[in-house]
């Protein structure tokens, strides 16, 4: 019994280990960023602007939906098995715990003081914890620029790279990231989670009696000799004993593995944990009547972001008229939407070839970009209205087409 509670708290922590890792690998891959240039998004390869309407509600639509199936489905468990808040609140009480004492605390909401051991009441202790604290704070407070910036150019921006890549506005992102990183991992910590986080709230609008959760065993009640290790044990403080549908547990289990392991040791009492994962309603039916309209959901999202990526226009161009030249002239931009070379060739097609001139007849990208030229209509053409389209053909297979009518006045 031991062990399986014991391999129940390795679990979650390779759990934590793995959703950080997960973090940090989706902008490394490419699988999605954050384009602050061009306001867009980036995934893979691909540039999505807001235009992109299918992509961007899809994607939203998936993760609301996910989002809503496991809440659904699991209640607090993503809290406290992978959110990486959570985590790095752990470490931070973990550290504290063991440089201060068990009950020293950063951050007391009802005022109370930090409860520091009075023989770890050190210099040395304190040194210790500060450079634990904002060492770390240091890398993880480089996750979230990953999704804004190419690895390169952070690296180059640290001092590891080509010099010439590095980005003037790296340093202010990085000093908030920084800033706030660092007072939640001295001072807020798990504060947040039991006050101000507005996830919990959207959260506690998908349980109801089906939804996984801790509960008691209260038929075994007798049991219980009110050791509170369930109660010491609890991350953010609260009695695993008499949780409710709106409380503060985050489902991290660690009142399950203290309770049963205190079960396991002692010659007294028998059975398992007081305490354990469960629902009111168990059964296979209500758990998928649970799931079905989130995953319904779900399937919606994913089936326009499919929509939207079969319909992708790698590439956009318009045209407009200039004022100047008589409004002879005409500018053609082109914007190129893949992270990938490309070629875009133009043609305009119901004029004669010496009856216009193009700047230039191909644009090259050597990835995503813009472009502009200019078209120029000669002042010869006879007086009345001239229909023509320009047609753009990128090497990629993607081609659009622009109708314009340009009006000559006579005499």
């Amino acid at each position: 019994m031991a062990r399986r509670f014991k391999q129940g708290g390795h679990a979650r922590r390779f759990a934590q280990a793995l959703f950080m890792a997960i973090l940090v690998l989706i902008p490394i891959s490419g699988l999605l960023r954050i384009d602050l240039a061009s306001a867009s998004i980036t995934i893979f390869d691909f540039q999505i602007w807001f235009s992109d309407i299918f992509i961007i509600s899809g994607l939203m639509i998936l993760i609301i939906g996910l989002l809503t199936t496991i809440n659904s489905l699991y209640g607090s468990l993503f809290c406290g098995w992978l959110c990486p808040q959570n985590s790095i609140s752990e470490f931070a009480n973990t550290l504290t715990r063991k440089l201060l004492g068990r009950r020293a605390e950063m951050l007391d909401l009802t005022g109370k003081k930090m409860q520091v051991a009075t023989q770890k009441r050190s210099l040395l202790n304190y040194l210790l914890l500060a450079t634990g604290l904002i060492l770390p704070t240091l890398f993880i407070a480089l996750i979230p620029l990953l999704y804004f910036y190419p690895l390169e150019i952070i690296t180059a921006s640290l001092g590891f790279g080509d010099a010439s890549l590095a980005s003037a506005s790296f340093y202010s992102l990085y000093a908030i990231s920084f800033s706030l990183l660092l007072l939640d991992i001295t001072a807020i910590r798990h504060s947040i989670c039991k006050h101000f986080c507005a996830y919990r709230v959207w959260q506690n609008a998908f349980k109801n009696s089906s939804t996984l959760r801790i509960r008691f065993d209260s038929t075994r009640s007798d049991h219980c000799n009110g050791c509170n290790y369930c109660a010491d044990s609890c991350i953010v403080d609260i009695d695993p004993r008499s949780t409710g549908g709106f409380d503060g547990c985050i489902g991290c289990g660690e009142c399950i593995t203290a309770c049963g392991n205190l079960h396991a040791r002692s010659k007294k009492l028998s059975g398992p944990a007081l305490l354990s994962y469960a629902s009111n309603n168990d059964s296979y039916g209500a758990r998928l009547r649970l799931a079905l309209k989130p995953l319904i959901t779900t399937g919606v999202g994913l089936l326009l972001l499919t929509g939207g990526f079969m319909n992708y226009q790698s590439s956009e161009f318009s045209v407009s008229r200039e004022v100047a030249d008589h409004g002879n002239s005409y500018r053609i931009s082109i914007a190129h939407k893949l992270y990938r070379p490309a070629v875009i060739r133009l043609d305009v097609q119901g004029l004669t070839p010496d009856s216009f001139q193009l700047d230039q007849s191909e644009v090259h990208f050597n990835g995503v970009g813009r472009n502009e030229l200019m078209l120029h209509l000669s002042p010869h053409l006879k007086a009345g209205l001239h229909r023509f389209k320009v047609i753009a053909t990128s090497s990629d297979g993607w081609s659009g087409s622009f109708s314009l009518t340009h009006l000559v006045s006579g005499g």
